[in-house]
């Protein structure tokens, strides 16, 4: 898991173990080097998850991207005896948890990666315009399944390729990009297909320019993945992405490329 998720679960595990509480919100707060706090909450009452990401000044709630299935303002939180301003996120009924925390962990690390806390407003603007654009293009907050399970394939054979080119194997992934195909090898390139249904296989194709070899000077190549869904165990995809980014270490250009894929 993500440091985020291994938050939230952290939290989550003390409500339900706890009975009496007189406040709405049970919170963990994470204060970096750099200045920056970053409280991570859970209301008691909903479950559902916040985030509270200090800046140096207030700012107008109007500055900040916003998309469905996610709440932006900005608050104090006078309980930590601080008057400093903060920018919180907070997830919205019939969204997905697990995308919540990808996001959150997402501007936890940018913002961990700040020079100082001045930094910190424009990190975050930055980092939700980015999620706005993934998020509108896609329509909804609550990734398909489909598209879950394709990413998942993606970024199972990112991690394999990472085991021969180490880091620089995300130059390789085109990610996001608008790319005939998922990677690129030199003159080669691979497209990666999945599956969750039972043999016989088949890898659906949504595009005829998939199969297309027109722009690859080299060959064409497919990865495929049959996949057994599990509501009781196997590795979810907030988990294969800590995986990556743990991996990517202190490698912090490659771990941008990653993060901006």
């Amino acid at each position: 898991m993500s440091f985020t998720a291994d938050i939230y679960k952290e939290i989550l595990s003390d409500v339900t173990a706890e009975t009496k509480r007189t406040f709405p919100f049970a919170m963990r707060m994470v204060k970096f080097n750099n200045g920056i706090m970053v409280v991570f909450a859970v209301n008691i009452a909903t479950r559902m998850r916040s985030a509270f990401l200090s800046v140096a000044s207030e700012a107008s709630k109007n500055r900040f991207p916003r998309w469905k299935g996610v709440e932006i303002n900005t608050a104090a939180l006078p309980a930590y005896g601080i008057d400093t301003p903060f920018v919180v996120l907070s997830q919205l009924p019939n969204s997905a948890s697990d995308i919540f925390e990808i996001v959150v962990e997402d501007l936890r690390n940018q913002l961990k990666a700040a020079k100082n806390n001045e930094e910190s407003l424009t990190v975050i603007i930055k980092v939700l315009a980015k999620w706005k654009e993934f998020f509108t293009a896609d329509k909804e907050l609550i990734m398909s399944e489909i598209r879950q399970q394709g990413l998942y394939g993606e970024l199972l054979f990112l991690n394999e390729c990472m085991n021969f080119h180490g880091a620089e194997a995300v130059l390789h992934w085109a990610g996001s990009e608008d790319e005939t195909h998922d990677f690129y090898f030199g003159p080669n390139a691979v497209e990666v297909k999945t599956t969750s249904v039972q043999a016989p296989y088949f890898a659906s194709i949504s595009s005829e320019y998939q199969l297309d070899n027109g722009d690859v000077p080299g060959k064409l190549f497919l990865r495929f993945y049959a996949f057994r869904k599990s509501h009781s165990g196997g590795e979810k995809l907030p988990e294969l992405i800590a995986e990556i980014r743990g991996r990517l270490g202190e490698n912090l250009s490659m771990m941008q490329k990653f993060n901006e894929n």
